[in-house]
């Protein structure tokens, strides 16, 4: 075996992809390398306590991936050629490389939505990147309302540590629709009780039509003065699988197979929240839940695709939806393996308790990657009749 396999993006995904394939490819001629636009691994799931005045949760790569026997190139990607077999970028110095590739791992991850209300993609703020840590500096001199529009598991994250952190400071929660985000009622129900609690003001069945500089204005003609806006609403697959042309479902995810291949091309692989499998169509909840086994099961394929053999497919079974609401609460709603909720959920301290050992595995899951590869695992659900095979790699 001879190549390059190239792992893009340095999230969840990406990373349990690059330790669990670079341990089984020393010494057997393949060169695994990480490309990331920085050398530390960003805590996403934390960058609503972030927003709310933490310090920035990130942990650095480099030892990690020094003991997997993973190359670290810090830069950005400029394109993907996957015609071509090849990756365009360009490192920290500026300088531009064009590098071929026996395999490429998709794992960029995902973006809010560009919002569709007039000034909000000016003037509200996002968490991608460095959006959290900016609404945080915003914030810190500002005394006054705070505006979030989403009511997904973001919104209601970012609005409940906000509105903790800062008793003080009014907190509106707007909603499209009626209060849903995915959960049982019975979650739901703890979640307008602490809502109240933390005097967290929710307008639900309203439209944000746009967003001015000190002002969110509603379909209804309302006006919120605020010293901020916050925008959660949506979540698409980042922009990489869009512009190097692959076949993207409406959010903008990449379409795989079961084996986490592009339908487009055998020697792509996406993993993480910029890929839908849709071969057959399985419901994949984005977020770390979703992405890290995603990554570890790419390495799977990739390395069972250089060594000339079927790749399996993929499986993800899940036990519930975890969901903060300050430091000291949250819910934690119990699912079938098909993601359905239960109708059961844990509430109050216990959930909080669970849901900061969730963040806290995250990390030490890499971290125990990086020493003993193929240490981590997932709940998968049992698969009925044969496998599903996907076309396998050619040869070089």
């Amino acid at each position: 075996m001879d190549g390059t396999v190239m792992v893009l993006g340095g999230g969840y995904a990406g990373v349990m992809a690059a330790l669990r394939l670079g341990r089984r490819a020393r010494g057997q001629g393949i060169r695994v390398a990480l490309l990331s636009r920085t050398d530390m691994l960003v805590e996403r799931i934390r960058l609503h306590q972030v927003a709310a005045g933490a310090p920035l949760f990130q942990r650095p790569l480099g030892p990690w991936l020094a003991r997997a026997g993973v190359e670290l190139w810090v830069g950005d990607i400029a394109a993907l050629h996957w015609k071509h077999q090849c990756v365009e970028w360009v490192d920290r110095a500026g300088q531009r490389h064009v590098t071929p590739y026996r395999l490429a791992i998709n794992t960029t991850g995902s973006r809010t939505a560009t919002p569709d209300a007039a000034g909000a993609a000016q003037h509200a703020f996002v968490l991608d990147d460095g959006g959290a840590e900016a609404l945080a500096r915003h914030l810190k001199t500002r005394p006054g309302p705070v505006v979030v529009v989403g009511a997904g598991h973001t919104g209601l994250e970012l609005a409940t540590e906000l509105a903790e952190a800062d008793p003080t400071r009014p907190v509106t929660l707007v909603c499209h629709g009626p209060l849903d985000a995915g959960l049982s009622a019975a979650a739901l129900w703890h979640v307008r009780v602490v809502l109240q609690h933390l005097r967290v003001t929710l307008l639900e069945h309203q439209r944000v039509v746009a967003v001015d500089p000190g002002v969110v204005r509603l379909g209804d003609g309302r006006v919120l003065p605020c010293v901020a806006c916050a925008w959660t609403a949506g979540m698409v697959g980042a922009s990489l699988a869009a512009d190097a042309g692959l076949t993207l479902n409406p959010r903008g995810q990449m379409r795989v197979l079961r084996t986490l291949q592009s339908v487009d091309t055998p020697t792509v692989l996406g993993a993480g929240d910029c890929a839908e499998v849709v071969d057959p169509p399985c419901h994949i909840p984005l977020g770390c839940k979703s992405a890290m086994p995603m990554g570890a099961h790419a390495a799977g394929v990739a390395w069972a695709l250089l060594q000339g053999k079927p790749p399996p497919p993929f499986s993800l079974g899940t036990l519930g939806y975890c969901v903060s609401l300050g430091r000291k609460d949250a819910v934690v709603d119990r699912t079938h393996a098909d993601t359905s909720p239960t109708g059961n959920a844990f509430v109050g301290r216990t959930a909080a308790f669970i849901k900061e050992g969730v963040c806290r595995f995250t990390v030490g899951a890499a971290a125990l990657e990086s020493r003993l590869p193929g240490a981590y695992t997932w709940w998968r659900v049992p698969e009925r009749g044969a496998g599903l095979l996907a076309p396998v790699l050619p040869r070089p």
